[in-house]
């Protein structure tokens, strides 16, 4: 049955979760269990509507009943529920039973579940009630019918009772215990445990009740049983007994054991009084502390503690024991309530306040300090900051510092220099009892250097200067300069008063005298004097000057040497040098050659690594070798870059042959050959003549020389100045083509003449030589300056020779010997710059067109003198026109002064009698000097100068005609801020037809010369009507 039971409930559990119970009251007797969802319903809804249309009621009845006979029924969580817990419907779960349509009923009395007896033996563990089933929709209910229930949890048992049961032995921890115990008007200390045993009349103990705790659930289920009390007087204990019962159930299994708890603080007789007292520890309350000579009865009672309050403790005697340190006395021991007695006991008590040894023992744990000790030297204390610890230390009672005295352990010694040797004792200010002395060490006082340990210190001191070797010794005056390099700043300082900086005889070392002290030390104490020397300081121009005069130059082996190889460097090396100092180094140095057998040699001296030099100092050297003597050529000598040197400047050989020039004579090297060769017209037989390797430079070498047919120039040629200039039997010249500087090569030559450019071998060349028709042009090799075309047929004219566009610069005779009609330039030419005397002795020029030369700013001095020039163009860009540029150019027709012109020269148009200027003056608005003789002779009749607005200067004679020139000015206007023009002497010749009208000023300026004109005179200033003064009207005519 029961394992049917657990089927029923185990399927019952296992139902989904919409089928857990909800309860609703149906009347005072019944819970009914309701299964419902929301569909089950509306299902049960149709399916009763059909049963009603085939069943009566009694017939619905008989029907549900059958239901229920078909389901099972059990309790709900039976293994924890006692029966008592079980109350309502829901404690219940039912199995094989139609939520959708039924609900489960259950029968009540007072609220609660009518629980029947079912099993007498069992009476807390079955019982039996009754269930109906009720349809959801039709109301209609099954008859009651009874269910049986088993197995329901017991009440507890035996073993649990035993444990609920139990009162706690402390009694702080009987708050939660079930059973209490509790003693009425009943004080255990002051009654003997017998009369806890009495009863009242009706046989209940009088004096104490055990019972259970009243807010505790399940105080109706137990009750306290068999409750008695067993005492013993002589052990002043009472042992209470009592059964915990499981209420209405007599059964054994439903009862504790016999319970109990004993107590044991009766009161107790005169026997266990005796016993007690002899057991008692008796002692006096802080004995260790008290004096044997304050010793009191009250120190035993209150040092003794006894186990019942209404105990007391009686003196029958007491006395000090003064030579034993103890107190002797007879007690009893009284109990006040029952008066109780026991017998004597004598006792004695030791161990009262040693003061001695504890004094003793206090001198051992004293210790001293000194406030702020790290600050203090241990020689300089005050008494009052001396501190120590008595007030601290245990049994420091009625004691005192006494004898105290101290000093610092030991100076000279640096390990103990930091200690305080402090003596002292201590007293007993009661008993006047003194200890021993004792001696006290305080460590940690401040630390401080003396003389040697400075000493030691100073010596190892470094100084430096930053960046001396940039530094002259002489120039460092304060310690502020002075750098530390091994000087702790942070413990040393340097005593100022005593620094002092000198500079030794050496001029390259800083002598510093110093001593030092240690910071936060004593300020009494300071090192001996020291010094430390700093080197390396950058040599000062007094030291190399001191150095340089040791230095020593020779030359062992001159008298084999020519002077002209000791030039410069390659001399410098050859020199033999010694007593130079290992800090110095030869800066410059300057080997010249100074005479023929002698040379000079000047040099500077440094320091290695740094730029100041000392003076210069000058060494000669003499007796070099000399070559032998060449008569035939004469030579003076110059300086070629400090060199002496000579320049060849005559050859007097009469002998016509091939000649060499030499490069060397006399000892000197040769340079240069200037007018060597002049004015030689035989011609019966020519001859070469070849320079010789080392001439550097021809100037004016060849004039007017007709015997020379072949000239050879050597590699080391650079510069050549109107180097051969009438020489037409000249037939071919050889040179190279790294020449730096020509400036007039050659003007005649042989027809045919043979021209050979040279290859040097060098990386950059100079010259270049092309050919075009019967013309070969030497150039630069840039192409921008041209040097010399040579026409091969001298008799041929050149219509027109056209500068081309590259050419920037035109050379001395670079035109010369050429038969041009026409010379011209480029559309887009470069030319920047002419030379002077460019058609010198071409007598076809008939005209200069420079429109196109827009670079060209300057017509040379000397540019031209010709009778058959007619025409004359010049570039608007032109600025200037230099002296005698044009002068006797007397047929020119035609020529134009741009407007940017800014300067005329000397004499510039001078003679250019068949030109009218006219013209031409009124547009220069940007001249600003017209030099002396400018414009003189020529065919202009009127000078016009209103429109020169920047002019500033114009210099004598700038306008003058000869007095016999066949034409005359006949009119001068200068313009309006002519009071802030220069005029000098005598600007124009005074004729009978001249007028001078003057704008702007009314009187001669002081900026004119008194002899500008040579008709006005300050009693004449309009010259007689031919000066008219502050002209403000139109140009006249």
């Amino acid at each position: 049955m029961k394992e049917q039971e657990q089927k029923n409930l185990n399927t019952q559990e296992q139902l989904p979760q919409q089928n857990q119970d909800k309860v609703k009251s149906q009347n005072p007797k019944t819970k009914v269990i309701v299964w419902s969802t929301a569909g089950a319903a509306i299902a049960a809804l149709s399916s009763v509507a059909s049963i009603t249309t085939v069943f009566s009621s009694q017939r619905k009845v008989s029907f549900l009943d059958k239901v229920l006979q078909s389901i099972k029924i059990d309790v709900k969580d039976k293994e924890t529920k006692t029966k008592d817990d079980i109350k309502t419907i829901a404690n219940f779960v039912s199995s094989n039973l139609d939520t959708k349509l039924y609900e489960l009923v259950v029968e009540e009395v007072d609220g609660e579940v009518n629980k029947q007896p079912l099993d007498k033996d069992k009476p807390y563990t079955t019982f039996r009630t009754k269930f109906a089933i009720r349809n959801k929709i039709t109301k209609a209910q099954s008859n009651y019918k009874i269910f049986e229930f088993r197995d329901i949890k017991p009440p507890k048992e035996k073993v649990e009772l035993n444990e609920l049961g139990k009162i706690s032995e402390n009694e702080i921890d009987r708050v939660n215990d079930k059973v209490k115990i509790e003693f009425i008007n009943f004080n255990r200390e002051q009654h003997l445990a017998s009369a806890i045993a009495a009863k009242d009349e009706s046989g209940k103990f009088k004096h104490f009740n055990i019972y259970l705790k009243q807010d505790n659930d399940d105080a109706l289920q137990y009750e306290i049983v068999n409750v008695n009390v067993e005492t013993n007087d002589n052990e002043a204990e009472a042992t209470f007994s009592y059964q915990l019962k499981v209420k209405s159930i007599d059964d054994e299994k439903f009862i504790s054991d016999k319970l109990s708890i004993k107590f044991k603080d009766f009161a107790i007789p005169s026997t266990q009084l005796t016993h007690y007292l002899n057991s008692l520890d008796i002692k006096y309350r802080d004995a260790e502390k008290t004096y044997l000579q304050d010793a009191i009865k009250e120190g035993i009672i209150e040092g003794t503690t006894l186990s019942n309050s209404n105990y007391s403790l009686e003196f029958e005697s007491f006395e000090k024991l003064e030579n034993e340190q103890k107190v002797k006395a007879k007690v009893k021991i009284t109990d006040k309530n029952t008066k109780e007695s026991s017998n004597l006991r004598e006792i004695e008590i030791a161990g009262f306040y040693d003061y001695k040894k504890i004094a003793n023992e206090v001198l051992n744990k004293i210790n001293f300090n000194y406030t702020s000790k790290d600050l203090t030297f241990a020689n300089e204390i005050n008494k009052d900051l001396l501190t120590n610890n008595l007030v601290t230390l245990d049994n420091n009672r009625d004691l005192a510092i006494f004898d105290l005295t101290y000093k610092q352990e030991n100076e000279e010694d640096s390990s103990k220099r930091t200690n305080l040797l402090v003596t002292f004792k201590l007293l007993n200010t009661k008993t006047g009892f003194k200890t021993e002395e004792k001696n006290y060490l305080v460590s940690g006082f401040k630390n401080y250097l003396v003389e040697s340990e400075l000493d030691d210190y100073a010596k190892t001191i470094v100084l430096n200067v930053e960046d001396k070797e940039n530094k002259f010794a002489k120039d460092i005056k304060t310690f502020n300069e002075i750098k530390k390099e091994t000087f702790n700043d942070t413990k040393y300082e340097f005593n100022l008063n005593d620094v002092n900086i000198s500079q030794p005889v050496d001029l390259e070392t800083v002598r510093v005298h110093f001593s030092i002290r240690e910071i936060g030390g004593k300020q009494n104490i300071k090192s001996s004097q020291h010094f430390f020397d700093i080197k390396g300081f950058s040599l000062p121009i007094e030291k190399l000057n001191q150095l340089i005069e040791n230095v020593s130059i020779t030359m062992p082996s001159a008298s084999s040497t020519f002077a002209y190889d000791m030039w410069d460097d390659i001399g410098w090396n050859k020199l033999t040098k010694s007593q130079l100092s290992d800090k110095c180094e030869f800066n410059t140095h300057l080997v010249k050659q100074i005479d023929k057998d002698k040379i000079k040699i000047e040099f500077t001296i440094k320091q290695k690594n740094k730029s100041l030099s000392s003076n210069t100092k000058i060494i000669t050297i003499e007796n070099f070798k000399v070559n032998n003597l060449l008569e035939e050529w004469k030579y003076t000598t110059y300086s070629y870059n400090g060199h002496q040197v000579a320049s060849l400047n005559k050859f007097l050989d009469s002998d016509y042959k091939d000649v060499t020039v030499p490069s060397h004579i006399d000892g000197y090297a040769v340079k240069k050959a200037s007018y060597l060769f002049v004015n030689d017209s035989y011609t019966s037989k020519l001859h070469t003549i070849t320079f010789s390797k080392g001439i550097e430079e021809l100037e004016n070498t060849f004039l007017n020389y007709l015997r020379v047919e072949e000239i050879i120039l050597p590699k080391t040629i650079k510069k050549i100045t109107n180097g051969m200039i009438g020489c037409p039997n000249i037939s071919k010249l050889a040179f190279y083509d790294n020449i730096e500087t020509i400036d007039g090569l050659i003007d005649k030559y042989k027809e045919n003449i043979n021209i050979t450019l040279k290859e040097s071998s060098i990386t950059e060349k100079k010259l270049k030589l092309t050919t075009n028709s019967n013309l070969e042009l030497l150039t630069s090799q840039n192409g921008e300056k041209l040097i010399k075309i040579f026409n091969k047929n001298n008799t041929n004219n050149i219509q027109e020779l056209k500068i081309v566009n590259d050419i920037k610069e035109i050379a001395a005779l670079a035109l010369h010997n050429l038969n041009i009609k026409k010379l011209s330039v480029d559309n887009s030419s470069k030319l920047e710059k002419l030379p002077s005397y460019l058609l010198d002795k071409t007598e076809n020029i008939e005209e200069i067109d420079l429109e196109n030369a827009v670079n060209l700013k300057i017509i040379p001095q000397s540019f031209i003198t010709s009778n058959s020039l007619k025409i004359v163009k010049l570039p608007d860009g032109l600025e200037e026109v230099l002296a005698n540029a044009f002068i006797y150019s007397k047929n020119i027709e035609s020529i134009n002064l741009p407007t940017k012109l800014k300067f005329i020269g000397d004499s510039a148009f001078f003679g250019l009698s068949n030109f009218n200027f006219s013209n031409e003056i009124k547009k220069l608005a940007n001249i600003e000097n017209i030099s002396n003789y400018a414009l003189g002779n020529t065919k202009t009749e009127k000078f016009d100068l209103t429109n020169l607005s920047k002019l500033k200067k114009i210099n004598g004679a700038a306008f003058l005609n000869d007095p016999f020139f066949t034409h005359s000015i006949k009119m001068l206007i200068l313009p309006s801020h002519c009071s802030s023009i220069e005029i000098g002497t005598k600007i124009i010749l005074d004729t009978s037809e001249l007028k001078i009208y003057v704008r702007g000023v009314s009187s001669k300026p002081n900026s004119w010369s008194n002899t500008w004109f040579a008709g006005w005179s300050e009693s004449n200033p309009t010259a007689s009507g031919k000066i008219i003064w502050n002209y403000n009207g139109s140009n006249p005519r």
